[in-house]
């Protein structure tokens, strides 16, 4: 089975790379700055509780013509990206091909349908994030196992992965998954916003609480969607906010237990600001106020976290507000 990895970042060349360094057949596509980093100085990739794997001799392409040879696409760019990637396989992509979506958001897969009806497209989750450090260097700083969405080629990618290093599973509700993983995920915002490690941020009850108004609003509207969240590798979005609420010298021990954050680990979000590169925001608290809107209920504090990260991209840093700063702006 050959594998590409489209739009390889951050996730892209951390799962790329544990395959890779497994023995399979695996080429990453991305941009000309990442290719020339990793010619250089090859790929290394580190998390907590594992040894660090370096591989010297990445295949690491920005010339798409050999995408055509490939079983399997796995998508890993931006949602904001989504669109225009599938436009650029379209060009290039084998008729037998198989895309999974490997991102964060909840619409990507029906983007991908939308512009290639007749491919075979699977949903997935990625529990963890993952932080370039420079130089081919890329951390994962927290914990989970991969979700696919259940299928005949994810069930062997279920195989391949786990093989590789990386805990993988299949689901019958991957878009119970991905609202969970989106709910999760918007404290992505808060950690731009703080300019802190997610570990110090979280550690502040003020933000905590935020986080939690936030899945309290999503959760009234996914209700009125008829959604329901679907247990994920990671935290229970529902039980997360009564946890999330508690005061820090209750908190901090259960969190402990239950939860394992590298200290200097930081989000997606947080990395594309210094990268320069634009937030996914749209299609994280965006989504929660869209379908406020749908369903006429008022998601404000989703609705001003949005627009505060909009300013941050706009002013191109960070305000680094505390918790209780961020929450007088609400």
């Amino acid at each position: 089975m050959k594998i590409a990895i489209f739009g390889a970042g951050s996730i892209g060349c951390y799962i790329g790379g544990h395959l890779l360094a497994n023995g399979q057949n695996v080429t990453l596509f991305g941009r000309e700055r990442l290719a020339k980093t990793i010619e250089q100085y090859g790929l290394t990739l580190s998390q907590k509780s594992s040894n660090t794997i370096h591989i010297k001799d990445v295949p690491y392409e920005t010339d798409l013509t050999s995408l055509t040879s490939a079983d399997v696409i796995i998508l890993t760019v931006k949602s904001q990206d989504t669109a225009n990637a599938a436009q650029q396989i379209t060009e290039h992509i084998s008729p037998d091909a198989v895309i999974m979506s490997l991102q964060n958001g909840v619409a990507n897969t029906d983007t991908i349908k939308s512009i290639l009806p007749t491919y075979k497209v699977y949903g997935a989750m990625v529990p963890y994030n993952v932080v370039g450090l420079g130089e081919g260097k890329f951390h994962r700083g927290t914990g989970g196992d991969l979700v696919l969405e259940t299928g005949t080629e994810t069930e062997v990618l279920v195989e391949t992965l786990t093989d590789a290093g990386l805990e993988a599973r299949t689901t019958t509700d991957i878009i119970g998954v991905q609202w969970s993983k989106l709910l999760v995920n918007l404290n992505n915002a808060l950690n731009l916003l703080s300019d802190m490690p997610l570990w110090a941020q979280v550690g502040q009850r003020a933000f905590r609480q935020i986080w939690a108004d936030m899945i309290d609003e999503g959760l009234v509207v996914l209700k009125a969607e008829g959604i329901a969240p679907a247990p994920m590798s990671g935290p229970d979005p529902v039980k997360l906010r009564g946890l999330i609420r508690l005061p820090n010298f209750i908190y901090q021990p259960i969190a402990n237990r239950m939860t394992t954050i590298d200290p200097e680990a930081r989000s997606s979000m947080w990395e594309d600001l210094k990268f320069g590169r634009s937030p996914e925001v749209d299609y994280l608290q965006g989504e929660i106020s869209k379908l406020g809107r749908k369903h006429g209920i008022p998601t404000p504090i989703n609705d001003r976290v949005l627009q505060l990260v909009k300013q941050a991209f706009a002013e191109k840093k960070s305000p680094a507000l505390t918790g209780k700063a961020l929450r007088s702006l609400l």
